[in-house]
């Protein structure tokens, strides 16, 4: 009977013992994390900088900071570009009229102020000018135009050469000839005149 008696204290013991490291450490753990205090909230703040890490909320700042378009991976500031590179016959051909403006004389001659010029260009090169009604012949090589016409004027005639260079516009599909046009008679030129049109 005492063995026995002695055996129970024992465990009785050993299990006291037990419990009690058991309830120490629970207990601790209830001390070191009190829990939220008054008026705060029982779950973390997720703009609060101790909550995330540095590197997390940068990331995912810079996720909400981002645009819709980068979001969904679309192309930005993408914009059509102007033509580039030489320009071909087809692209310049076309109808180009304007009035040549009178640039200089020779002396002691009298000339007109403007002459009224179109000038017609096919796909191929080739083509039509015509100057204060007279016809004659144009042409488009590489970057240049030419046209050549001969008017008769008081049984005389006097020939219109022009020789200008061709260049894109600011606008889409824009074409521009712009260059100078001399006029002689018999052999010598008496006037010059600058003519540019548009396409």
């Amino acid at each position: 009977m005492a063995e026995s008696r002695k055996h129970r204290t024992i465990i009785v013991g050993i299990i006291l013992v037990a419990l009690l490291l058991f309830g120490c450490d629970f207990f601790d753990g209830f001390a070191s994390d009190p829990g939220p205090r008054e008026g705060e909230s029982a779950y973390p703040n997720p703009y609060d900088d101790t909550y995330y890490p540095p590197e997390e909320a940068e990331s995912e700042q810079s996720q909400d900071t981002a645009g819709p378009d980068q979001a969904e991976g679309a192309l930005t500031g993408a914009q059509d570009t102007p033509a580039t590179g030489p320009i071909t016959a087809q692209e310049i051909a076309g109808t180009y009229s304007a009035n040549a403006s009178l640039s200089s004389t020779v002396a002691d001659v009298e000339a007109d102020k403007s002459l009224p010029v179109t000038v017609q260009l096919n796909e191929n090169g080739t083509g039509t000018a015509t100057v204060n009604g007279y016809s004659g012949t144009a042409q488009f090589s590489g970057t240049r135009v030419t046209f050549s016409v001969t008017m008769e004027e008081g049984g005389q005639s006097v020939v219109c050469n022009y020789t200008g260079t061709s260049a894109r516009g600011e606008e889409a599909g824009q074409m521009a000839i712009t260059g100078t046009m001399n006029c002689s008679l018999m052999g010598v030129t008496f006037a010059y005149y600058d003519w540019t049109a548009y396409k």
